[in-house]
């Protein structure tokens, strides 16, 4: 199965400064909030730890959809028990089921918890968690720690399954100055069809080439097609999700786990003069590559029990 691996974390000490209820402490990506019945906080007893799981910085997040289910995902914690851990839990911030109970640990010493958060309950299923990735801030799941240990550091790796198929489309849609392309104004519109007896869902990205150097690549964009149905991406969408005025060229990029027809039609006319009829036109049936097996890919390795260092 070929798949593709995002990662976040967040670091703290595994000994941090004190201060008094009702304050707040700041643990370096961790915020400690305490109680008015245990009025020390940043002792790990009673206390609410909260922090965001970042994914937007990892360069395998453009690669990510919301509609591909995940296979996997991994919750790694390094925690310092100070009480009664049986109790604790761990969730994502909003959820209204926990992530899981945190086992019988030794305290005063740095232990590793690891869960998978689709093995827990209903409410973690792969659509669950990634609305959580998608939705709020781009990228970004907060979490929530409760009560009697102190994290010093978490992380969360989700894996999600790539699609078999992937195609790309060469786009130019703008008026051109002359400068790269002869002077004129370029059109593409691609069309889309589904030949199969099934609903496919399937995704799109835009990617920019600039002369010299790569461009801007924006995120996948979610869309389905009945049997039989067809659509178009055509310059205005092309613009709009590029962000480009009056010119662009690069790619469309599809991925499905079905075959598509996938044909793009090129148009060119004159910029001189007031009809601006075509003048050119050039269409081009698009076929895929298919995916071969590799390892997942991962940015990071993680950390070790052995490796890991506080961070004061």
């Amino acid at each position: 199965m070929n798949t593709i691996t995002i990662t976040a974390q967040a670091n703290g000490s595994s000994q941090p400064p004190t201060t008094n209820f009702p304050n707040t402490l700041q643990n370096g990506d961790f915020t400690i909030n305490g109680k008015l019945s245990s009025p020390v906080v940043g002792n790990g007893v009673d206390e609410s730890t909260k922090w965001n799981f970042d994914f937007s910085n990892d360069p395998n997040f453009l690669f990510f959809s919301s509609s591909n289910a995940l296979v996997s995902a991994k919750l790694t914690l390094f925690l310092t028990v100070k009480g009664y851990v049986q109790t604790d839990d761990v969730r994502i911030d909003g959820f209204p089921g926990v992530a899981g109970p945190i086992p019988s640990l030794p305290p005063n010493t740095i232990s590793v918890v690891t869960i998978n958060l689709l093995n827990v309950n209903s409410s973690y299923s792969s659509s669950g968690i990634l609305g959580a990735l998608y939705s709020g801030t781009l990228g970004v799941v907060p979490m929530i720690y409760q009560d009697d240990a102190i994290i010093s550091h978490a992380k969360l790796e989700l894996t999600q399954r790539l699609p078999v198929y992937q195609y790309a489309i060469k786009i130019v849609c703008g008026k051109a100055d002359g400068k790269i392309l002869a002077k004129g104004i370029y059109h593409t519109a691609i069309n889309i069809h589904n030949p199969s007896y099934k609903m496919v869902t399937f995704r799109k990205k835009f990617a920019v080439a600039l002369p010299g150097k790569p461009g801007d690549v924006t995120r996948f964009f979610d869309a389905r097609l009945g049997s039989d149905q067809a659509l178009e991406i055509d310059c205005p969408e092309i613009m709009k999700y590029t962000k480009c005025k009056n010119f662009v060229k690069g790619f469309v990029i599809i991925e499905s786990d079905f075959p598509l027809d996938i044909v793009a039609v090129y148009t060119a006319a004159s910029s001189y003069g007031k009809s601006e009829e075509v003048q050119s036109i050039h269409s081009e049936r698009v076929k895929p590559r298919k995916r071969r097996f590799r390892k997942p890919s991962t940015i990071d390795k993680g950390l070790s029990s052995k490796s890991h260092k506080d961070k004061t």
